[in-house]
């Protein structure tokens, strides 16, 4: 369970950054995502 929600945790921060940096890199950091 703990797991689970770390997982989903750092899931969901490496969305926000790549959210962040999508405006500024090229679109291979969204077909990454």
């Amino acid at each position: 369970m703990v797991r689970a929600l770390i997982s989903t945790q750092i899931f969901f921060l490496k969305a926000s950054l790549i959210k962040k940096k999508g405006t500024r890199l090229s679109p291979h950091t969204r077909l990454a995502s």
